[in-house]
């Protein structure tokens, strides 16, 4: 008996005896699937024997396909995690009613929109005319509080001018004074 190969040295063999092509990956695959039962000898790691690889592989492998088949799989009551593949994509659509359906080139057209749109968002932001809302929130509710701290330090700093007055007149133009000194920071920014 001869020694056993490795993978690579299997997946050469197969191709210089048979003129297919067959990857080390392949080849690993088709063990662990069983299709190459008698050459696998072991899968870990995987060794083959030479002298029943390539007779069982012209037997169990169809030149079409070269790839281990993969095992059938029963369909779960999840939905797909994946992109749907074409087919899929044709059946979901086929399932909507006509009216429902956007021909090709009005689906072309809304992309080509959102990408316009998306593009002039992006070139607005850039130059800083856009700006995030939560950043306008935040300077918003700095700006106010500012003005609300001004205008409730007003009776603390007039207090006692005011106490000591007794012309309306100037009580009135103390507070005016007070009040526009407040909102000008508002407006100040």
């Amino acid at each position: 008996m001869t020694e056993p190969l490795n993978s690579q040295k299997a997946a050469d063999l197969i191709e210089s005896k048979t003129g297919r092509r067959c990857s080390r990956q392949n080849l690993e695959k088709l063990c662990r699937a069983g299709r190459l039962p008698t050459s696998c000898i072991s899968l870990k790691p995987i060794r083959v024997n030479p002298e029943t690889l390539v007779e069982e592989y012209l037997h169990n492998v169809d030149p079409r396909q070269q790839r281990p088949r993969p095992d059938p799989v029963e369909p779960s009551a999840e939905p797909p995690s994946h992109r749907p593949r074409p087919a899929e994509l044709k059946q979901l659509i086929d399932a909507l009613p006509e009216d429902q359906i956007p021909d090709l080139n009005e689906s072309r057209a809304r992309h080509e929109h959102y990408k316009a749109e998306k593009a002039r968002l992006e070139a607005l932001q850039g130059r800083g005319e856009l700006v995030p809302a939560e950043e306008v929130k935040a300077a918003a509710f700095k700006m106010a509080r500012g003005v609300r701290d001004s205008i409730m330090a007003i009776p603390d700093r007039l207090a006692a001018q005011l106490a000591g007055t007794t012309d309306a007149r100037q009580c009135h133009t103390l507070l005016t004074e007070e009040l526009r000194v407040a909102l000008r920071s508002l407006a100040d920014g």
